[in-house]
């Protein structure tokens, strides 16, 4: 008898957003799904096979791909019935957060420009914060309470979806730090030890927008 073949496997491409993300992958406009054999052949999946609807929406209502954006639920359909299901969040192609540092270290914004009307909550203890809204974009507005941390926990919703997204984005300040392996920012005018300095790495933030990191060797 032979073996029965290795089941096809599915991959959506498309742009991600550059930063860690969770607990599902956050696309950029709509992704398109992909399959591939076990010899290795790639074909799309045709749009008419693919059902797409808000995460968590009861009954069969399904959305518009181009238009579908937030925590989504798209079933893949064979016959007719829905078989696989994926699990996704999605924001409109031009979305961004643009990072601009403030007046000293310990102070930067985020700004949030075409992310619709999902709210964003700041996570991390470390920073006090505030929200802003105009026509254009979400500002919120961050201040350390000490020394600058890492980066900082987001959290974002979208009006009616009981899910939610978890971002974790650099925080925006002027100046440099060093880090140990664990991204413990080292004190002012602290000397580490030769072995520890092997590990420690860099991280420096521009009111230009630039940021950089970079190890110790």
């Amino acid at each position: 008898a032979h073996a029965p073949a290795p089941p096809d496997q599915y991959v959506w491409e498309g742009r991600r957003l550059p930063c860690p993300a969770g607990p599902w992958p956050i696309f950029l406009g709509t992704p398109k799904l992909f399959r591939y054999t076990a010899d290795g052949e790639r074909s799309r999946v045709n749009l008419a096979q693919l059902r797409w609807q808000s995460a968590g929406a009861s009954g069969p209502a399904a959305i518009d791909a181009a238009q579908a954006r937030g925590p989504l639920d798209v079933w893949l359909l064979e016959d007719g019935e829905r078989t696989t299901r994926f699990r996704m969040m999605v924001v409109p192609p031009e979305a961004r957060i643009a990072y601009t540092s403030g007046g000293n270290e310990r102070e930067g914004s985020l700004r949030f420009a075409g992310w619709d009307q999902a709210e964003v909550a700041v996570l991390s203890e470390a920073c006090v914060w505030s929200a802003h809204r105009n026509a254009h974009e979400l500002r919120i507005d961050l201040e350390a309470q000490g020394v600058p941390p890492q980066s900082v926990a987001l959290r974002v919703k979208w009006p009616g979806s009981a899910r939610e997204a978890r971002l974790q984005v650099p925080f925006p300040a002027t100046g440099g730090r060093f880090f140990d392996v664990q991204g413990r920012a080292m004190q002012k005018d602290a000397t580490p030890g030769v072995r520890r300095g092997a590990t420690l790495s860099s991280r420096i933030w521009s009111r230009r927008r630039f940021a950089g990191t970079g190890r110790c060797s």
